[in-house]
C-alpha cells in the first residue's frame, strides 16, 4: 500500500499556452464536463489534494515498453492528434529506450482523447489497442509514430488512411478493422480517460509516475532533461 502523499508536477510555457474553452466532451456515450488547457513550461511541484490512488494495474491489453513487473512505472495518458502530445511522445520514447532494458522501469501508453478538439482521437486510441492485440507493443508504438509523422503539429490524421499504415506494418487489415469497428477497447479507453480526469488532468498529455513509495502526477509535456532527472531519482529510491 502506498503511504506517501501524491505530488502534482506541472508544466506551463508562456510561448505556447493553449486554452480550450470549458465544455462537455462527448466520450463513449457519456458527457464529461472538463476545462482543458495545455501546460508546458515553468516547472512547479505541489502536493495533490486528491486521494493517493495509482492507475489500474498493467494488463496484457496495455501498450507497454519495458517489463510489466517494473518497480517504476511511467503511465502516460495521451491524445494521438494533440500537438504537444506528439512532441512529448518523442521524449517518452527516448526515456523508454534508455531505461526499459534494465527491467526496473516501464513506460505505459494509455489514452486521454480530447474529442471536442481532436475529432479522431478516440478512434486512434481504440485502433492502437487493436494493433497491440494483433501484433504486440512495438508495432502499436510504430502505429502511433506513423500517425504522428503523417499528421505533424496541429494536423489530424484521418482514420480512412489507416490502410496505408496497416500495409506498411504488415498488419492483417480486416482483423484490425473489425476490432476497431466492434469497439473492442472502447470501455478500456473510456475508463483510463476518466481516471486521468479524476486525478486532475487539465488536458493531454497527463502522466503518472508510480513507485513503491509514491505516486506523482505530471501535467503537460516535460522536457527530456527534467523528466530524466525525475526518473533517475525514482529508480534510486
Amino acid at each position: 500500500m502506498l503511504q506517501h502523499s501524491p505530488k502534482h508536477l506541472g508544466y506551463n510555457n508562456s510561448m505556447e499556452r493553449k486554452y480550450l474553452i470549458p465544455g462537455s466532451v462527448l466520450f463513449a456515450g457519456i458527457v464529461i464536463a472538463i476545462s482543458v488547457f495545455v501546460l508546458r513550461s515553468n516547472y512547479f511541484e505541489q502536493k495533490a489534494p486528491w486521494e493517493d490512488v495509482p492507475p489500474r494495474p498493467v494488463t496484457v491489453a496495455d501498450i507497454i515498453i519495458g517489463s510489466p513487473e517494473a518497480r517504476v512505472m511511467m503511465v502516460t495518458y495521451s491524445d494521438a492528434d494533440c500537438t504537444v502530445c506528439k512532441e512529448f511522445h518523442q521524449t517518452l520514447m527516448q526515456i523508454g529506450t534508455e531505461y526499459a532494458p534494465n527491467k526496473d522501469f516501464a513506460w505505459v501508453y494509455r489514452h486521454l482523447p480530447i474529442v471536442s478538439v481532436n475529432s479522431f482521437s478516440r478512434t486512434h486510441a481504440e485502433a492502437s489497442l487493436c494493433v497491440k492485440a494483433v501484433a504486440g507493443d512495438a508495432i502499436a508504438i510504430r502505429f502511433l509514430d506513423e500517425i504522428r509523422a503523417r499528421a505533424p503539429g496541429s494536423n489530424e490524421f484521418d482514420p480512412k488512411n489507416y490502410p496505408s499504415i496497416f500495409s506498411l506494418l504488415n498488419l492483417p487489415q480486416e482483423e484490425v478493422q473489425r476490432c476497431i469497428t466492434s469497439g473492442t477497447f472502447r470501455t478500456q479507453v473510456q475508463g483510463d480517460a476518466e481516471y486521468a480526469i479524476s486525478k486532475g488532468a487539465y488536458g493531454a498529455p497527463f502522466s503518472v509516475l508510480v513507485t513503491n513509495k509514491e505516486v506523482r502526477y505530471i501535467s503537460g509535456a516535460m522536457p527530456y532533461e527534467e523528466l530524466n532527472k525525475i526518473v533517475r531519482e525514482a529508480l534510486a529510491q
